[in-house]
């Protein structure tokens, strides 16, 4: 894939305006072309391109140490805690990177104001700009095993010795002739205008336009961590769709559950329902298994008068059930009382049909119904020697 690549205005005064120097790169990484653009301009020429940002020099603050073979978890750590003497107000405030330790047992590390940083990323978002690196201001120069290369950038000395390596001095004359002439061995590659104090350097500026961008990015950035790169600005998206799959799971589990628990309360009502019907034969139709079971007991153990009522009851509920097939299921409790029947229903029993049929066939069967607040009741009517079921006439 081709590459966009972008140097960026310095963080505290970036905004959607701002003009940015880039660079396309063809898919062998050769240098294209180079232009100017504000970031929706840039947004358009990244579409189907790799992008990535180098940070300006003001914000590339850099360093190399010394360290011991580490574990990675400990060199992270290890490299917090060094970098912490050298920034100002702790390092809190601050997002830290580093590279791997080299041979030599160096670790080159940067960090950035955590704020700009966030800035920049919801900046980026806003205008759709994915980006996969965001590197220190040294990493698009070109580096090899044999040499450096260095320019000025608003007044920055730039330098890079490295593939991981590279370093921001904000004073380029003051850096040079403290530097003095490179490792033996190694080249200067000076890109761009010469310092003053180093007019020499100005022979090796052929080509620096194409040089200056095609140089491999390093193995660390600073879009990666604790803090979430443009091209995957990372908010409730996933948490949220994680939270809805496992809301999703649990409902449908709940739901299995109470499935499972709804058969198994009508397999244990049809044989309670069964049971009741062997050890009461007489009873006709069963509404409320236990306690249809506890009155045919109570009437056994008390016998006379009882036996009476019981028939009536029968004959009652009978009649009663035929009349009101849509309370199969519905009815909480049965209370026989003289000649009153009163049903005690579920809160979701079901509701009576509307077109009256019922109360036909009740008054039928001989039988007065009221709805109570809590169900109906049903009452042989006064003058009534027998009840019938419905569809027979009552005798006279």
């Amino acid at each position: 894939m081709s590459l966009l690549r972008i140097a960026l205005a310095p963080l505290g005064e970036l905004h959607v305006e701002t003009p940015l120097s880039f660079a396309l790169l063809d898919r062998q990484g050769n240098f294209e072309r180079e232009g100017r653009g504000i970031l929706a301009e840039l947004a358009q020429q990244a579409k189907g391109r790799t992008v990535e940002m180098v940070l300006h020099p003001s914000d590339s603050l850099l360093a190399e140490l010394e360290f011991p073979p580490l574990p990675v978890a400990r060199l992270s750590a290890a490299v917090r805690c060094a970098v912490e003497p050298l920034i100002l107000g702790g390092s809190q405030p601050m997002r830290i990177a580093h590279g791997p330790r080299t041979e030599e047992g160096m670790v080159a590390m940067g960090w950035v104001e955590r704020e700009k940083l966030d800035g920049l990323f919801h900046l980026l978002a806003r205008q759709r700009l994915k980006i996969r690196g965001l590197y220190a201001a040294p990493f698009f120069l070109p580096v090899g095993n044999t040499r450096w290369c260095a320019c000025l950038w608003d007044g920055y000395l730039v330098m890079r010795h490295g593939i991981e390596a590279g370093w921001v001095h904000p004073l380029p004359d003051s850096a040079l002739t403290q530097m003095g002439d490179p490792p033996a061995g190694t080249d200067l590659l000076w890109l761009g205008d010469a310092p003053l104090e180093r007019p020499e350097l100005a022979d090796s500026t052929h080509g620096a336009a194409a040089l200056c961008w095609i140089g491999p990015a390093p193995s660390w950035g600073l879009q990666g961590g604790d803090s979430a790169s443009a091209g995957d600005v990372r908010g409730w998206g996933k948490p949220l769709v994680c939270c809805a799959i496992a809301l999703m799971v649990w409902v449908g589990g709940l739901n299995l559950h109470a499935g499972r628990l709804e058969r198994q309360g009508k397999a244990l009502q049809a044989q309670m329902t069964m049971r009741v019907q062997q050890a009461f034969p007489e009873i006709p139709v069963i509404l409320n298994p236990l306690q249809q079971a506890r009155q045919q007991r109570d009437v056994r153990l008390a016998g006379g008068d009882q036996a009476t009522a019981a028939t009536d009851f029968g004959r009652l509920v009978q009649a009663t059930a035929e009349a009101m097939p849509f309370m199969a299921g519905s009815v909480k409790e049965l209370t026989f009382e003289g000649s009153t029947l009163q049903l005690t229903l579920l809160q979701d029993a079901n509701k009576p049909p509307g077109d009256g049929d019922w109360q036909t066939l009740l008054a039928q069967a001989g039988l007065d119904v009221s709805d109570t607040p809590a169900g109906w009741r049903l009452q042989a009517r006064a003058g009534e020697s027998s009840i019938a079921t419905p569809g027979e006439e009552l005798d006279e």
